[in-house]
């Protein structure tokens, strides 16, 4: 045809070149322009090293110790400073001389007492055990902000003293109440659970502790679990927990009617039951688990003394396999608590204590660190951690190192970045665009503001909506131009 074999010859060969142009050279220069300006930033950072840099600095008062070793922030307000590069060596040199000076005053028991914490033996975590001063000139630096799992030993948990309260509270009273702790990934959930489970801390927040029997079970390790296999779990686990010398059956069979008799002898025998179930969705989720099974499990703690912790990432009904399961009575017994970010005397606390014990102390970078980080308790670890290696080489911490933190803490926190920007729907993304560009809310956009604060990615400051961590607010604006840069491609092509 001596029309349509131009044309197609035409769009043939423009397929042909234009594909290698735009699924190679385009994201080459995207690439090679990003590398310039590292380059270009770093080059200006070492050709003006004496530039003022402003930095919100915390007076050395604004934290005070109380009787239990726990800090919290004095009434009297931070001081904004300009520093330069030399005023700011001169002020860390004053700073480790003054803690050199602190340390010295102490005699052997009591620096045993301030640095030195026993590890147990499943601890997941370095923490801050092992001794942080052994002489005054022979200091040994261990980074206590290693852990990217769930916290097993209680001296490495910090903050979330409301929360401790308030279940303790519940399960603490003449009929232990059930609750379910809400929260995001990443949030604190599991430490938070087995923070409660430990024995030490059922000595400390419970009154008559012996009359409790505890039980924790990690469903996250047991995706495929049946109501068989998950009652066989736990009667084993309350035959081995008690421990009255009580006359209990050992060959109870894993059905609901030998359960009943084992917690109706042990209730019989005063003793409360308190079952911790982390990532209990898998059960919700898990067609094994029928109607029958939450309404028996409903059924016992109205009847008997026990009570049921859960955590799971939303509202358990929302995350049922079926809309019957849903409608169940099961989840009218529970109490929720949202697990937020931690507050600022909290972040602070996590950010100064373990460095300090360790040798290396963060307390002076608590604002940079709260800035690229926020109030995520996993994020400031992942911060902490990176900044520590520095102070603890000894090396000059300027802007320059500043950037290099920025960078390293982006390349481990850019995939749970991804995942927090996946799991939002479109009108969370607005929130965190609109937020990202400083424009204001919509009234219309306020009820989506407030979920964003209770999940944690949104924090209060001066009664201003900011996003948690700068650097998330730079992902945001990056993902913001791709897909800017996506639809202007779309609309070229078409």
């Amino acid at each position: 045809d001596a029309y349509m074999s131009p044309m197609a010859l035409a769009l043939g060969y423009g397929l042909l070149f234009s594909t290698p142009l735009t699924l190679v050279l385009v994201p080459c220069l995207y690439v090679v322009g990003y590398d310039l300006d590292k380059v270009l930033k770093s080059a200006k950072a070492r050709l003006m090293p004496g530039r003022y840099q402003q930095i919100k600095a915390l007076p050395e008062s604004s934290l005070i110790v109380d009787k239990d070793g726990l800090e919290e922030p004095s009434q009297e307000p931070a001081q904004v400073r300009f520093l330069s590069t030399k005023d700011e060596k001169q002020g860390k040199e004053e700073i480790d001389s003054k803690e050199v000076a602190d340390l010295a005053s102490l005699d052997v028991s009591e620096r045993k007492t301030e640095l030195v914490a026993q590890d147990t033996p499943d601890t997941a975590q370095p923490g801050v055990s092992g001794r942080a001063v052994e002489e005054s000139s022979k200091i040994e630096l261990k980074n206590p902000y290693l852990n990217r799992v769930m916290i097993r030993n209680i001296n490495d948990f910090y903050g979330r003293k409301s929360e401790v309260k308030k279940i303790c509270a519940r399960i603490g009273a003449s009929r232990p109440q059930s609750i379910s702790i809400v929260g995001e990934r990443r949030i604190g959930k599991s430490s938070l659970l087995h923070y409660i489970y430990d024995p030490k801390n059922r000595t400390k927040y419970l009154q008559h502790f012996n009359d409790y029997l505890f039980i924790f079970v990690d469903f996250q390790e047991k995706q495929q679990i049946d109501i068989r296999q998950f009652l066989e779990f736990i009667i084993k686990s309350l035959l081995r927990e008690c421990k009255k010398d009580l006359e209990l059956d050992s060959n109870l069979q894993p059905d609901y009617q030998d359960f009943k008799k084992l917690v109706s002898t042990l209730d019989q025998n005063g003793l409360k039951i308190i079952m911790i179930f982390d990532e209990f969705e898998v059960v919700t989720k898990n067609p094994n688990f029928d109607m029958e099974f939450f309404s028996f499990f409903r059924s016992i703690a109205n009847n008997f003394n026990i009570a049921y912790i859960v955590s799971s990432g939303k509202n358990l009904q929302d995350l049922c396999h079926s809309s019957e399961i849903s409608y169940s009575p099961f989840f009218n017994i529970f109490s929720n608590i949202t697990l937020s970010q931690l507050r600022e005397n909290e972040a602070i606390e996590l950010i100064s204590t373990p460095s300090s014990a360790c040798g290396g102390p963060l307390k002076p970078y608590a604002p940079f660190i709260i800035d690229v980080a926020g109030y995520y308790p996993f994020f400031i670890q992942i911060a902490c951690a990176i900044l520590f290696e520095y102070v603890s080489s000894g090396e000059n911490i300027d802007e320059a190192i500043l950037d290099k933190v920025r960078e390293e803490f982006l390349d481990e926190a850019r995939v749970h970045f991804q995942q927090i920007w996946d799991i939002c729907d479109e009108d969370q993304r607005e929130v965190f665009l609109c937020l990202s560009h400083g424009k204001r809310l919509h009234k219309s956009q306020e009820y989506i503001l407030s979920r964003l604060v209770k999940a944690g990615y949104i924090k209060m400051q001066d009664e201003q909506s900011l996003i948690f961590s700068s650097l998330f607010q730079e992902f945001v604006l990056e993902k913001y131009g791709a897909q800017k840069q996506a639809a202007k491609k779309k609309k070229f092509l078409f």
